[in-house]
Order: C-alpha cells, then structure tokens, then sequence
C-alpha cells in the first residue's frame, strides 16, 4: 500500500499537467525584431482556451517552424484555477531585407501576399533557413502558376545603397555576363582592368547589384592602391552578345581624385619596439595613399605579435576619410590576448636512434614563448637537409590548453616502411639547396 501510494505522488505533477484547465495568461519574453502579438496568433493558442502541457508543446513547434528563432522555451504555472504561459524566444539577430525583382507582379504586392500567406513574415528575414525556404516556395509556385517554369533563385546581395539583402527573382531573367569592358580609367589603363576582371565575372548571374559586388572586392582595391579613394563605377550599360546568350557590359569609371594620408596613428604594442612599430608603420602625413600596403601591415604586425605567442593578436584600422580635405586618416589599434608558451614536444614516425637527433636540434624550450610558425619550419628544414630515408610527408600538430595557456606540438614523419631512420650528415646527397 506505501509503495502505491508513493507511486501516485511521484506521478502527481505530470497527472496535473496533463489534466485541461483554461489558459488565464499568455505572455511573450525576448521579442524585439516581431510583435508579441503576431507571436501569440502563430503559437495557436487563445486566453481561455482550455490546454494541457501538450498544447504547449504544440506552440512552440508552430513557432520553430516560421524559422525566425534560434531558440524557443516556455514556462507555465497555476494562476486563479488554470495556467499561466509564457513564451521565451531568442530571434535570429542578423536579418536582411526581402527584395523581389524582375517578376510579372508588382514588388508591393507579392510582399503583400507573402505577409498573408506566411506567418511572422516581414520584409527583414535571417539569410538562411525556413524562413527563406518557405519565401522562395511561395515565390516559385506562384511563377509556376502563371505559366512559367524556371527556377526562382534566393540570394544574399549588395542592392543599390551597398546594404546586403536577400534578393529572390527568377533565374531565366537572369541573364549571364559574356564580357565586361571598361571606359573613363586613366590610372589603370581599360585593357589591363578587362585582362584581371572578366576572368572573375564572366559566367556570373548579371544584376547591377551583383557586378557592384564583383567590382568592389576586385576592382576597388586597384584603385585604393593608387590613392583614388572616391572612385565609383557605373551607370552601366548591357547590350546582348551575338555570340552568346549573355550580356556585354560596359562599366563607366570616375576614378576621382588622388587622396594622400592625414594623420595616422600607429598602434602601441608593447611587445614591438617603437623603433620597429615606426618602420611598419611608415605612412608619412601628405604621401599618396595606398590600402593595399595598409592592409598588409596589419597581417604583417599580427604575424610578428603570433612568433612571440600572441595567437589571437589583432590589428584593426579606423579609416575616415576626408572629402573635402582629400585626405584618409588612419588609426591603428590591436588587441594582444593572452601570450601563449611552448610546454611540450612529442613526436611520431622515427626510431629510438632518430628520435632523439630530432629533440636536439628542436630549439623551442618549455616556457619559451611559442612560435607560430616555427614547427612548419622546422619539418621544411629537416625535409630540405634531407634527414630521413624514405620520409615521404611531415606534418605539425598543436593541441592548445586553454586553461594554462600552454601549446603542445607532435612533429610527425611519415613514409613507406618501418620508423624513419637517422641519415648521417656525411652521408646525405648533395644538391643544390
């Protein structure tokens, strides 16, 4: 009889919340992208409503199917003879704006069909998921419907102020880029810009907003390397390609002026001498800008600070630049991070005679500071001095502990055969090296 009753009690809290009782209370925590309201509506359950903890369940598989949130919780509680629910999401942060294009139907009024046909759409959606997916169905039955039978593509572009968006439009409107020419460039002579671009943008999906994007990241910086900070490509034109079913583009250039630097601020790294900061740094106030030797820079300082353990050193620039003055003022920041250090050799693939030759001529000692590049190194001068028979590949691994800030590595040999033997120094082969 204890045992049966002790059974009833322990079965108590779930008999509860599987009985029904009225919903008294729905709230909503962690909204701020969709409106509580709209939230409640998809969830599917209304004050009053008599429930079970099952029906909750239910809600927050409705929500996670709209694909807007990272995570769903829910919390429930007695309040005045029924339950008391509340709804915990955490939304997708990063969100872009829909853009349709190039369909028969006005953009206003399929973002007005999707609002009624999709719950929690809004014209801010994240870049990937269901969310997306339930977007270009929609889309793709709707083209169909009206007699087409292309696929309707969903993609994250730049659109004409330079903010990505996730841009839907159907494929067979897209038409290809053959052949891009340039006109308007004295700096950098049209031929060389064709020579470098169109191997990078022929066969792309033509949009303004996607040859924008092409131009940006590989024409662009051309141009900043020569100082011509302000320059900007396009209008465009397009004209069919006879020989093709694509499009020959023609891109006007307006390089602009030259800008030369303005005040420039190096970073203080402590870990660098002053002396060899000033020599990196070496942007003189009124010399022509170049951002590709600023660029540069920055991965060179965060190579040095990795050599002397600073794995996770950054280096970030603040660019402004002055229109009016014609001038980029530069300030250079970096962030060091903890300084790791050497704790551990361990190797593989040698034989008990090879092995220690290797630990004797491995300079690192435990507490050194650890050098990034040092194992790689390492293994590329024992290859190069021809050590080993048959060593066929080597290899570095790290094992890094975060706790103590310390780095393992295991050097490994490997090759056909048995453990690599030791080759004496006299009786390696000669070469050129």
């Amino acid at each position: 009889m204890a045992r049966f009753l002790l059974l009833l009690l322990a079965l108590a809290p779930w008999a509860v919340a599987q009985q029904r009782y009225p919903l008294r209370e729905l709230n909503v925590e962690g909204a701020k992208i969709f409106d509580p309201e709209r939230i409640k509506d998809e969830a599917g359950l209304q004050v009053g409503q008599q429930v079970t903890e099952s029906d909750f369940q239910d809600a927050i598989a409705r929500l996670g199917a709209a694909g807007v949130f990272e995570s769903l919780e829910y919390r429930f509680g007695p309040k005045d003879g029924g339950y008391s629910l509340t709804l915990v999401v955490q939304e997708v942060e990063q969100v872009f704006r829909v853009r349709l294009m190039n369909f028969d139907t006005p953009e206003e009024e399929l973002l007005a069909a999707l609002r009624e046909e999709i719950p929690l759409f809004r014209q801010e959606v994240p870049a990937t998921g269901r969310m997306v997916d339930r977007i270009g169905d929609f889309l793709q039955k709707r083209w169909m419907a009206e007699g087409h039978d292309s696929k309707v593509m969903g993609q994250l572009l730049p659109i004409d102020d330079g903010d990505l968006a996730m841009v839907f439009q159907p494929e067979q409107r897209l038409q290809t880029i053959s052949f891009v020419e340039f006109q308007g460039s004295e700096a950098i002579s049209p031929i060389e810009l064709q020579r470098i671009f169109n191997p990078k943008a022929m066969g792309e999906p033509y949009t303004e907003a996607r040859l924008r994007q092409l131009l940006h990241y590989n024409v662009r910086p051309m141009f900043e390397e020569r100082g011509l900070m302000a320059v900007e490509f396009c209008p465009c034109t397009t004209r069919p390609d006879e020989s093709s079913l694509g499009l020959i583009v023609t891109v006007k250039v307006d390089q602009g002026e030259q800008y030369s630097y303005g005040t420039v601020r190096r970073p203080e790294v402590p870990a660098v001498s002053p002396e060899k900061l000033d020599a990196m740094f070496d942007f003189k106030s009124g010399a022509s800008v170049n951002m590709t030797r600023v660029t540069a820079t920055l991965g060179e300082l965060d190579e040095r600070l990795r050599r002397l353990g600073y794995l996770k050193s950054e280096t970030l620039v603040d660019k402004k630049v002055n229109p009016n003055e014609l001038t980029v003022d530069l300030t250079f920041e970096t962030t060091l991070g903890p300084q790791y250090k050497f704790r551990r050799l361990e190797i593989e693939g040698l034989d008990i005679l090879a092995e220690p030759v290797v630990r004797k001529r491995w300079g690192m000692q435990p507490g050194d500071p650890y050098n990034s590049s040092y194992p790689q190194t390492f293994l590329d001068r024992v290859e190069a001095d021809g050590m080993f028979e048959g060593l066929a590949k080597t290899e570095a691994r790290t094992k890094i502990d975060e706790t103590t800030k310390s780095v393992d590595v295991t050097l490994i040999f490997r090759g056909e055969g048995p453990p690599k033997q030791y080759v004496p120094e006299a009786q390696r082969p000669r070469g050129p090296f």
